[in-house]
């Protein structure tokens, strides 16, 4: 997606924002779902093309996470991971779960959780709460000072309370019409996700009636129960 134009409203080729692709997908998806008029195929595929070129050029392998920014198809120029970046990143992923992809394959779901991971173990504050604006290449805050003018709450607000409720209506659906990768097996009311390599097993308690921000963060009726690597 371009992100910066001339005057003449010229695009200036080779810089991606991979925090502007994902969020971008999310509001034209949004934006048809509003409209109550259903998923247009072409916003759908290009919906999947914005996620990902973002997975492929601005995805930390190894820690999990969005990178800031790079060229359109090189390497990444800045590997720094501002926090809106990663919510907006944690709300798309999920959103791909949809029964189109979802059903396709499990690697959105996959990729989510390990977004959600590197929000609650590195972006997170775990002492004082809130979210660090930027996170560096070691996992470790660039500074610890979480406000700035530019900083809004539109981006993990709304990221929390769209993951909470796509969870619950995940764990509603019946086994047979699950997306791939999805809850797959009742237990004692909740809902177990299966856990791959590198990621979390996740519980979504179905009785969940209230939306509570926990310490650490977390959305209402998610639980991990295990982790494997």
């Amino acid at each position: 997606m371009n992100l910066y134009f001339t005057s003449r409203w010229e695009p200036i080729p080779d810089h991606d924002s991979y925090g502007h692709d994902v969020e971008t997908l999310y509001l034209m998806l949004e934006t048809e779902d509003v409209l109550g008029q259903g998923h247009d195929p072409g916003t759908e595929r290009m919906a999947k093309m914005l996620v990902d070129h973002a997975l492929a050029h601005g995805w930390d392998n190894e820690l999990g996470g969005f990178y800031q920014d790079g060229t359109t198809y090189g390497k990444p120029e800045s590997r720094l991971k501002e926090s809106w970046v990663q919510f907006e990143g944690v709300n798309a992923l999920l959103m791909m779960m949809h029964e189109k992809y979802g059903r396709q394959t499990d690697a959105y779901f996959e990729a989510f959780q390990r977004q959600w991971r590197f929000i609650k173990e590195y972006q997170i504050d775990s002492q004082f709460h809130g979210v660090y604006e930027l996170i560096g290449t070691n996992g470790k805050a660039t500074a610890q000072d979480k406000g700035r003018i530019w900083k809004a709450a539109y981006h993990d607000g709304r990221a929390l309370l769209n993951v909470t409720e796509r969870l619950r209506r995940l764990a509603r659906l019946a086994p047979g019409e699950l997306p791939k990768g999805g809850p797959s097996e009742a237990l004692d009311g909740k809902v177990l996700i299966p856990a791959g390599v590198l990621t979390e097993s996740i519980a979504i308690d179905r009785t969940c009636q209230n939306l509570e921000l926990v310490r650490p963060i977390q959305p209402c009726g998610v639980k991990v129960l295990s982790q494997t690597v």
